[in-house]
Order: structure tokens, then C-alpha cells, then sequence
């Protein structure tokens, strides 16, 4: 059986990206009779449209078995959503969509209440590797925890990756980083070169941890400017219901 698991940058949702998923997962499933797709809630766009697509394919293909799985996390489960923060984990054990079966993901060990977030990227790891395929939406010249959770996940897996993204907004978003303040410019085209946060940050004199902040501030500006020029659809943000 497919294991199928999907992986986005919640700060991004393009127009067509929807369109390019659906026409890449019946490329996908054509072959394939037995599927199991796994969900770690729904909290931003990307995963919203990826179940709303996998749920209208389950109704088209009553012969298939497709399987919804929703993986929840045991601290989020024990805890209540109430109790994390940002909000953008907001009732992320539920779906929109009834689920067809729920396991619970390991708990991995917390020093620190305020680590949530970290055993939430944990639980989110630990599902790529459980995949056999893997879809991916994030753009690599524009850093995202979606984008170093990706590569790095697939890097340990023999997963069959299909990585969606639009060669233009590509090409913009380099045109985009040089518009942006010097230092901010500077490390994000040191970063995209090959540079770890440390060598970029030993290279014009801070730390690791602030170089990566600049690049954070860089890549939130022109995320900005690319739902500004329209690029971006109102699914940008992420998903609350």
C-alpha cells in the first residue's frame, strides 16, 4: 500500500498551485489501488486543499481503496489546543473532513513546555518517514521551516518526492531579494548559494541566530510583496476554521 504524505509552506498559496496538485496526484494514483494518505491536522493551506482533493478522489474512485488517516499528537491531544501558541495550531488535531482511521504519534521528550512547536515539527518528521511518497510546495531561494523540513526528511528517506512550484514565481522571488535592504539581500543570496546560517553570519559578522533572523525578516518582506503583486492567492495565510 502508498503511503502518501504532503508537506507546504503555509505562508504560500499560489492560484494554480491546486490545480497542479490534483493533475500530479491522479498522475500518481492512476497505477496505484491502494492508498493510505496521512494528515497531521490541517492548519494551513497547502494540506487543506491536498485533503479537499484527496477526499473528492476518494468519491470518484469507489473501486480504489483510499484511506484517510489523521495522525495526532499525543502532547497537542493531552494539553488542548487552547494551551499552544502562535494560533496557527488551532484545532490542528481535526480535520475539516471526517478521517477514515487516527493513530497517535510517538511523544518525543519535551525540556521545556514552550518547545510545542518543536515536538509538532518532530511529529511531522516522523510522518515523512512512515510515507512512501512525498508532495512538497515551497520555493528554495525563500527559506520556510517547510522548506528545511522537506529537504531535510527526504534526505533520510527513500520516499518518491514530487516537489510542486512555478518556475516563474521562482525567477520572481529572485528578482524580489535584491529589491530588499542590503543585509537582508546579502544573506538570504549567501544562504541560497550553499552557505550555512553560521558561515553567513561569520561572513558579515553576527551570529548564526541573527543571520537566520534577517534571512526570516527577508523572506516574510517578500512574501509580502509577492501577495501585494497578486501572485499569492487569499489562501496565503494560514488556515483557521
Amino acid at each position: 500500500m502508498a503511503k502518501i504524505f504532503f508537506v507546504g509552506d503555509g505562508n504560500l498559496m499560489e492560484h494554480s498551485v491546486s490545480g497542479e496538485l490534483e493533475a500530479e496526484l491522479r498522475k500518481v494514483l492512476v497505477d496505484i489501488d491502494q492508498a493510505e494518505f496521512l494528515f497531521c491536522g490541517c492548519h494551513d493551506a497547502f494540506t487543506y486543499q491536498a485533503l479537499t482533493i484527496v477526499i473528492l478522489l476518494k468519491e470518484e474512485y469507489p473501486e480504489k481503496q483510499f484511506t484517510v488517516t489523521s495522525i495526532i499528537d499525543p502532547v497537542l491531544a493531552e494539553r488542548g489546543t487552547d494551551a499552544v501558541s502562535p494560533g496557527i495550531f488551532r484545532r490542528s488535531m481535526k480535520l475539516p473532513y471526517n478521517a477514515d482511521r487516527t493513530v497517535y504519534a510517538p511523544e518525543f521528550p519535551l525540556k521545556s513546555d514552550k518547545l510545542i512547536l518543536t515536538h509538532s515539527r518532530r511529529i511531522t518528521r516522523w510522518a515523512v518517514g512512515q510515507c512512501s511518497i512525498l508532495f512538497t510546495y515551497y520555493y528554495p531561494n525563500l527559506p520556510s521551516p517547510a522548506c528545511h523540513l522537506a529537504g531535510n526528511a527526504a534526505k533520510h528517506v527513500g520516499a518518491e518526492i514530487h516537489h510542486l512550484y512555478m518556475p516563474d514565481t521562482l525567477r520572481r522571488i529572485n528578482e524580489l531579494i535584491e529589491m530588499l535592504p542590503e543585509r537582508q539581500r546579502d544573506v538570504l543570496q549567501m544562504s541560497n548559494s550553499g552557505m550555512t546560517y553560521r558561515e553567513v553570519g561569520n561572513s558579515i559578522g553576527v551570529s548564526a541566530n541573527r543571520a537566520q533572523q534577517l534571512a526570516g525578516r527577508g523572506a516574510r518582506k517578500v512574501r509580502d510583496m509577492l501577495r501585494d503583486e497578486g501572485i499569492l492567492s487569499e489562501w496565503y495565510r494560514p488556515f483557521v476554521y
